[in-house]
């Protein structure tokens, strides 16, 4: 699904490129304006049909199509290179034979009007192979059923939840035998301090008509199930006296989470969308002159509105002093708003290898602790540094490791790349692709993508990275510096943990970063049809529309292209070749 979706991405962005390129000096671009329209009202409905579908679906019926797609972006991406550069630098080449390129030729392929009508024919083809794919999807969703929303669940007797299932009970499906309580309790090793600190901050915040904490981490690290400990820990101490648990995801609309707490309550009412009048009403009946605890979890919004419309709301409820919200989001930008006080957060950290090894243990012996033999205990600690400090890593591994206890088997694991082995992309990957679709544009998406170029662990200064995205083009925007939207991109890609500060220089800012081992299985993931990294010891073949490629040795170089001729290297006139030599 990905890998399409980064093809519409792709477009997006060029026709960005396009309305930068100020065509009415060489002629009149209508044609060109009407296309770029029509692309415009399509493709948003092709990328929700993606998203709403199965990958092998997509896949089975329209592979050949995508493949066209890119075949048609790439084209207009060479021509809009070639355009610009000759428009700025023709007067260095009129020697026709720098292109070999009669003058009849050259003067027809760099003419000003001749490209105009080459980019709207290249446009009208990628209109019509992306009618065909939304029309098949049309088809595709008006076959699929109605999906019933979400009951209520419950988490422990005093704590109810609405809307999705938390990330914790996800887990289920892989988790073979596995009973809530013991999934729980697995996902928290380790996090006791974590969940005593938060306790506390709740038990001193009763100065406070309303405070709000947030738990701020990457993708995989237990925030849902911290909250869900902190909960109960609350619950047991009667801190307070309701506790109203919401997963937000996408749905953070003022009158839907209200709706959602009265539900949760146990209250249902009847009304329309102008019903927020009544639904405080309801909540106010419900929770005035109560302290009450509300967690929002998995919240994703970065809308100063929304949240100060919400936050009004519930103040307006009425709860006595002390009550609060907690916040689960991987959103450094989101905490930021809803924080009561800057700084006041908790930036969630990974797990130590030992405790690691403790949720691979207890998966791997089960309930009664079964004794492991010494050699297995050896290997397993080894397999524990692969997880990288995720629970839901080491999750994975311990189910994968419990069905397997020969010496052999486990060595296998310990010797092979996490995205080699088997589910890994079905079961971790759903979860980081999570925070790939939440980036706000497809420039930032294509940014995330290219980064697969680097190796695992490699060091990038932010400076050359950002240089990296202007020479792709994916820093055009408006009427901004490019190197001032670079900046605003890295940022954002430290705030919601895409790539780790390495380095700092003396005023505070930030020298480089690295991605650690998840986030680059995720960019992998993302480019594997774009981006050719000899760590994935993969060929190019058929299915290939390789950008960029970074191959180790000349080793490499002979692997990967067992020819050297124009018929290889010229189909890839869009590759950035990265090529390193021992260091």
């Amino acid at each position: 699904m990905a890998r399409f979706l980064l093809i519409t991405y792709a477009l997006e962005q060029t026709l960005v490129k396009l309305g930068s390129f100020g065509f009415e000096e060489i002629g009149p671009s209508y044609r060109l304006d009407r296309s770029v329209k029509a692309l415009k009202e399509v493709l948003p409905s092709v990328q929700a049909f993606i998203q709403d579908t199965e990958e092998r679906v997509v896949a089975a019926l329209h592979s050949r199509d995508f493949l066209d797609l890119q075949e048609h972006v790439d084209s207009i991406e060479n021509s809009l290179y070639w355009f610009a550069f000759f428009h700025k630098f023709g007067n260095l080449y009129k020697d026709a034979r720098f292109l070999n390129l009669s003058t009849d030729d050259r003067r027809s392929f760099f003419d000003g009007r001749m490209v105009n009508l080459r980019l709207s024919s290249y446009l009208d083809m990628v209109r019509a192979v992306l009618y065909k794919i939304s029309k098949s999807f049309e088809v595709i969703r008006s076959s699929k059923q109605e999906v019933e929303p979400s009951g209520l669940g419950v988490i422990s007797d005093d704590v109810k939840t609405a809307g999705r299932r938390d990330d914790v009970l996800k887990i289920v499906e892989f988790l073979k035998g596995s009973t809530n309580h013991q999934l729980l309790h697995v996902k928290t090793v380790g996090r006791g301090d974590d969940v005593l600190k938060i306790v506390e901050f709740l038990k001193g915040s009763t100065n406070h008509q309303l405070h709000v904490f947030p738990i701020v981490g990457m993708a995989g690290l237990g925030k849902t199930a911290l909250a869900t400990s902190v909960c109960k820990e609350v619950s047991e101490g009667e801190l307070f006296d309701k506790t109203v648990w919401i997963s937000v995801t996408d749905n953070f609309e003022e009158l839907t989470v209200l709706r959602e707490m009265l539900k949760a309550l146990g209250e249902h009412m009847a009304g329309g969308e102008d019903s927020k009048r009544e639904t405080l009403e309801h909540l106010s009946k419900e929770l005035q002159g109560k302290r009450y605890l509300l967690v929002l979890d998995d919240v994703w919004h970065e809308d100063v509105e929304k949240w100060d419309g919400l936050k009004d709301c519930l103040l307006k409820v009425g709860g006595s002093n002390g009550s609060a919200v907690l916040v689960t989001t991987r959103s450094g930008q989101a905490a930021s708003i809803m924080e009561t006080f800057p700084g006041r957060r908790h930036d969630l950290k990974r797990l130590s290898d030992g405790d690691c090894w403790s949720i691979i243990r207890q998966k791997v012996s089960g309930n009664e602790g079964e004794p492991l033999p010494p050699d297995l205990e050896v290997i397993g600690k080894e397999i524990a540094s692969k997880c990288g400090g995720v629970p839901l890593v080491a999750l994975f591994l311990g189910e994968t490791m419990c069905s397997r206890k020969e010496r052999g088997q486990w060595l296998s694991v310990k010797n092979r790349c996490l995205r080699d082995i088997p589910r890994y992309e079905d079961i971790i990957m759903p979860t980081l692709l999570k925070s790939f679709y939440h980036l706000p544009s497809p420039a930032l998406k294509l940014c995330f993508a290219y980064c697969a170029i680097f190796s695992q662990d490699f060091t990038v200064e932010k400076e050359q990275l950002i240089q990296l995205w202007m020479a792709e083009g994916f820093l055009v925007q408006s009427n901004e510096r490019m190197e001032d939207t670079g900046e605003v991109f890295f940022n954002k890609f430290v705030d919601s943990s895409f790539v780790e500060v390495v380095e700092w220089d003396e005023p505070g800012n930030i020298r480089s970063c690295k991605m650690n081992r998840l986030m680059h299985d995720l960019a992998l993931h993302i480019s594997k049809f774009r981006t050719l990294n000899s760590e994935t010891s993969s060929n190019i073949d058929g299915e290939y529309s390789i950008h960029h490629a970074n191959l180790n040795s000349d080793v490499e170089l002979e692997r990967v292209f067992p020819k050297f001729s124009v018929d290889v290297w010229f189909p890839c006139s869009h590759m950035l070749l990265m090529s390193f030599t021992g260091q």
